[in-house]
């Protein structure tokens, strides 16, 4: 199984978490609110989100916190000893290819700023960052996201403060949006924006030392995270603005915002690179088969590797963006992965201290509601379709799970 590592403590665990979630998506998150709905209407729709998120993370959490297992090794027993390695490699695909987005949008930021360090300085010098932290595990992680999440509090008070000073609170309460956005349309942004992060929640609830602490932290996490919408929701409508930039030049706040947004990428690329190097372990087992036990640092070197190269090639082919929208397309599947494990664990195989034996090569069924999910969260216009998509599978799988006699007490298929 996983390489085990020792129980955190809840506060480890909040920091570390939050540091995943707390990140400059949240700020264009919340302005993207204040451009369509009005101050109290915005704050409910972005409470609503995050309590959704935070109980979707929870409940995958709770998951790995029982069974002491990774996001990609809880799989196993739903898709398969083989079959996992197809949701295992979309995952990887999806962590490496944010990390290398982060890289490149870095090193393209300080070429721009200063035109004579190389784009690929920056991509090097980021990557480097987040391996130096991931490296030393969760402990190291931690450390900095202690840093990180208290530097972003004081920069939000810094903010409200701008606002304060430059045109008043009074006017943000009084502000009237310009788009035309549907109250539910911006929760389902909310919700579709941390859903795939949230379904990596096993890699670090896996520590907690028992359920109540892992909802403790997804909600406290993306509590933090929906006062950081919040702060990027109060600077649209004081500004009038919906441009980040923008919104940062008009209050003077430039410099620091820099400074929080290299802050922000380095802690959330942490956790993507650490949550990597389980997924990468788990997928060297089955397709190397050479019952060796890869050290944590390798995994991380690999990942690093990887993630610098694809950020140095997308910096250099302009691919940037174009690549961005390919992984917010895989970003879809994802979900629906998350949707069919709170299935199996919370509904069909409760009982996880058997979850890991007689597991079959190839589930069917699993792979029958994932497909099933994808479309449903691609095709179904109405309700929020990152949340459709989950439990749509969610059902599904359960469906198909007791219709083949798979209910809790039951042998699994083909054993």
């Amino acid at each position: 199984m996983t390489e085990k590592f020792e129980t955190q403590k809840l506060s480890s665990l909040i920091f570390t978490f939050a540091g995943l979630t707390l990140s400059v998506t949240a700020f264009l998150v919340g302005s993207n609110v204040g451009m369509n709905l009005t101050l109290s209407k915005g704050i409910l729709a972005i409470i609503i989100g995050n309590i959704i998120l935070a109980l979707y993370a929870g409940f995958i959490g709770v998951i790995g916190n029982k069974t002491k297992e990774s996001s990609t090794m809880i799989s196993r027993p739903v898709f398969g000893t083989h079959g996992q390695i197809i949701t295992s490699m979309v995952i990887v695909v999806f962590l490496m290819g944010f990390v290398a987005v982060y890289s490149s949008m870095l090193g393209i930021l300080i070429n721009t700023l200063l035109p004579f360090i190389p784009a690929y300085v920056g991509n090097l010098i980021f990557v480097a960052c987040i391996c130096a932290s991931t490296i030393r595990g969760f402990s190291g992680m931690s450390k900095l996201s202690r840093v990180g999440v208290p530097l972003l509090g004081l920069f939000v008070l810094y903010g409200l403060y701008q606002v304060n000073l430059n045109m008043g609170l009074s006017a943000v309460f009084t502000a009237v949006p310009t788009g035309t956005l549907a109250f539910g349309l911006i929760i389902s942004q909310v919700v579709a924006v941390w859903t795939s992060a949230a379904t990596f929640s096993s890699d670090m609830t896996r520590l907690a030392l028992n359920p109540k602490h892992v909802f403790i932290t997804t909600f406290t996490a993306f509590g933090l995270t929906s006062v950081l919408e919040i702060i990027g929701l109060v600077l649209a409508l004081g500004t009038g603005e919906s441009d980040l930039v923008k919104i940062l030049s008009s209050l003077n706040m430039v410099v620091p915002a820099l400074f929080i947004y290299l802050l922000l990428m380095w802690t959330s690329g942490q956790s993507l690179l650490y949550s990597f190097a389980l997924a990468f372990e788990n997928i060297a087992k089955v397709i190397i088969k050479d019952g060796r036990e890869y050290p944590f640092s390798l995994r991380v070197g690999v990942g690093s590797i990887i993630a610098f190269i694809l950020s140095a090639i997308m910096t250099a082919y302009g691919l940037t963006s174009s690549f961005n929208a390919f992984l917010l397309t895989i970003g879809i599947a994802i979900p629906s992965i998350g949707g069919i494990l709170i299935s199996h664990y919370h509904i069909v195989q409760r009982d996880t201290s058997r979850a890991f034996e007689n597991m079959v090569p190839f589930r069917a069924h699993a792979f029958a509601a994932w497909i099933c999910g994808i479309l449903v969260a691609k095709y179904v216009t109405f309700g929020i379709p990152a949340l459709s998509g989950m439990l749509s599978a969610m059902i599904i799988y359960a469906l198909l799970s007791m219709a083949l006699g798979e209910k809790e007490g039951s042998r699994a298929l083909g054993t």
